[in-house]
């Protein structure tokens, strides 16, 4: 299950907004005040009943009604989530699982597609059981025993009278077609007198094979029991809820990674002093706290065990063989390196020990490590079953460039939390997909109290503008230097920022591509400048007459010819936009078609002629006298195709193999 959207209604600055949460990372950027921690908020609120009080709402407006919805969240299901709802609805697969939360704090949570109840499901139990009854009544040539043959003569009857009762008038008035109504309340189909004799048939056969232990019989009654019992079970059942609970619990949990629990220091003193000033042990912080509920190591007992240097020795030998044998699950490189706790006097140490014998303490390694430890702590210590979504406000804080980009690495490469939204006014907190992961909250020049979430980020940005500098704007930081540090592709446009990072990783099947991409290529004439847009550079221009122009002129300004990649064209594609499945584009046209004009006709696949679609585009939308599209909007749409439930395939099957050995080169260069 993965959180898809939370639409927002009323809530604080937002009058109504809605946050698409595609990807792995999610970036909330924009100016202060603009109410990026409310969203962190909000999506807090989703996992308790706690009513709102008035400062949740949004000023100015009419108190909201008790149950008017404040906050929706809508998650997708996974085949996994299907499986586990399979018992109340074979027959259906639901797509989505909803919260919704309303002012009262009360929230309600829905199913879509409908969980159904569906009599095929229940004839084919009914069916079944019948069948045992018979098997009983015919492989057996023993059959003379008095009970036995009461079970399977009353157990007949019985299961032919519901099986009538699915045709029973006073069930038709409740029917419609096969189908039961929901989400009302669902009558079952058997009534009670029903229930009752089946439950107590259920008891006869159970006191039967109580005392027939090892019989010929048992196999065939076992199975029947278990076949009246799953039929029992199912009238019994409360379709929705049961379905529900069952998904609520396999539901990503919201935990807040504030900065209490990212900091993990390298020394800490158990001694300190009360009022009284008789020592007594000391408080850790609440990430050392984690680390020891980790290692399951108790302070008090480290405390009286001072100058009992066997005892104090054995629980910290005991609490490090717990932490390696921990981390030895959860990091790759825990052969290489691995935490270790020391006691020198009244000191704990926290240090990482290499497998070359070094010994360091956690503040010297490096950033991403340290929150990488923290994190895990942190997680481990909540005990979920599923992973989580994380919350962290202000990546950045206490930070330098170096150590965000290490701690953005680390969260774009783990695997123990299922997804990460955060806040950022960093240019070196920024996600690899610039294209998916960037969110921009606004404040709105009209009403400064109000806020808007802008989910298409690069539709905000139609200046001629190079690489980085409308994140920069979008950070709120229009006045800071960009200071290079990611490894980059570059690009002649938008395009490859929006639409290129989830090619990639369709087609390589991973998450972290290694690189972020960034455009501009085709918007300067500086192109000695372009090297300084990030430490390691590889350009990727089109396969056509200007992509030729733009390689020459690279190459012109110093760039090594093997740095300078073109997209595997051919006769039938030249620019990125060529590459994409025909069937989507179209698709995707005719719907931002439709957004702009009224009544239009539908562009077809033939109307594209051969190469350069946005160009034919352009051509047929002035022939028709039509408002064109534009490019951004178009890519933004595949993008939603890309992380519905659909997952659509943006990339040309044809064309897979070819990007594949594009992205190779690419990362080769830039691992070197």
């Amino acid at each position: 299950m993965e959180l898809k959207s939370v639409k927002l209604n009323k809530f604080k600055r937002f009058e109504s907004a809605e946050l698409k949460t595609n990807g792995k990372l999610i970036a909330l950027i924009g100016a202060n005040e603009s109410g990026k921690t409310s969203i962190l908020e909000a999506i807090q609120c989703l996992d308790d009943d706690k009513a709102f009080s008035d400062v949740f709402f949004t000023r100015d407006l009419s108190e909201p009604e008790q149950d008017e919805v404040i906050i929706e969240a809508t998650y997708m299901l996974s085949e996994e989530d299907n499986e586990s709802i399979l018992f109340y609805d074979p027959l259906r697969v639901a797509k989505k699982f909803l919260i919704l939360k309303r002012a009262n704090g009360k929230r309600n949570f829905k199913i879509e597609p409908d969980i159904i109840f569906n009599d095929q499901y229940r004839k084919e139990i009914i069916n079944k059981t019948l069948q045992f009854i018979e098997n009983i009544f015919y492989e057996d040539q023993d059959f003379d025993n008095e009970l036995l043959n009461n079970i399977v003569t009353e157990g007949r009857e019985i299961i032919l009278q519901l099986q009538t009762s699915l045709n029973d008038k006073r069930n038709k008035d409740r029917h419609n077609g096969e189908k039961w109504q929901v989400p009302h309340e669902v009558p079952n189909v058997l009534v009670m007198e029903d229930q009752k004799k089946l439950e107590l048939w259920i008891e006869l056969i159970e006191e039967f094979l109580d005392f027939n232990q090892g019989t010929n019989n048992e196999k065939h009654l076992k199975e029947l029991s278990d076949s009246a019992k799953k039929l029992l079970k199912y009238e019994n059942s409360s379709l929705i809820n049961g379905s529900i609970e069952i998904i609520y619990k396999r539901r990503p949990k919201a935990l807040l990674f504030d900065d209490e629990s990212r900091k993990i220091p390298s020394f800490f003193s158990i001694i300190t002093q009360n009022t009284n000033k008789e020592k007594i042990v000391a408080k850790p912080d609440k990430a050392l706290a984690n680390l020891l509920k980790l290692a399951k190591l108790d302070l008090n007992e480290l405390f009286k065990s001072l100058g009992n240097l066997q005892k104090s020795q054995m629980l910290l030998n005991r609490a490090n063989q717990t932490i390696v044998d921990f981390f030895n699950s959860k990091w790759s490189q825990s052969n290489s390196q691995y935490l270790k706790l020391y006691l020198h006097g009244n000191t704990l140490r926290i240090s990482i020990e290499t497998n070359k014998g070094s010994s360091f303490n956690i503040d010297e390694r490096s950033q991403g490590f340290r929150q990488f430890v923290a994190l895990t702590c942190f997680l481990e210590v909540e005990h979920l079953d599923v992973l989580p979504i994380l919350l962290i406000d202000e990546a950045e804080l206490h930070l330098h460039y170096d150590a965000q980009v290490d701690l953005m690495k680390v969260l774009e490469k783990q695997s123990i939390a299922k997804k990460v939204i955060y806040t950022t006014h960093s240019i070196g907190c920024l996600p690899e997909d610039l294209g998916v992961g960037i969110k921009l909250v606004e404040t709105q020049r009209e009403q400064l109290e109000r806020s808007i979430i802008e989910n298409n980020f690069w539709i905000k940005w139609k200046k001629k503008e190079l690489g980085m500098t409308p994140i920069l704007f979008g950070l709120g930081a229009a006045q800071m230097s960009y200071i290079a540090i990611r490894p980059a592709l570059f690009g002649e446009g938008i395009s490859e920022v929006i639409i290129l990072p989830t090619i990639f990783r369709q087609i390589i099947k991973k998450e972290n591509l290694g690189f972020q991409i960034i455009g501009g290529l085709s918007e300067t004439n500086q192109y000695a400048l372009l090297d300084g847009q990030a430490p390691k550079v590889v350009y990727v221009t089109d396969y056509d007459r200007a992509g030729d122009e733009f390689k020459k002129k690279l190459e012109e300004n110093g760039i090594n010819p093997e740095f300078i990649k073109q997209l595997p064209g051919d006769d039938n594609a030249s620019v990125l936009e060529d590459f994409i499945c025909l069937d989507l584009y179209i698709r995707a046209v005719n719907e931002e078609l439709n957004q702009r004009n009224k009544n239009p006709p539908n562009i077809k696949s033939d109307d594209f002629g051969e190469i350069n679609r946005p160009k034919n585009l352009k051509k047929w939308c002035q022939l028709k006298g039509l408002s064109e599209p534009t490019k951004v909007n178009v890519l933004y749409r595949l993008i939603d195709y890309a992380y519905s439930d659909e997952q659509s395939q943006i990339l040309d099957f044809k064309y897979i193999e070819k990007f594949k050995e594009l992205y190779e080169s690419i990362i080769t260069i830039l691992e070197r």
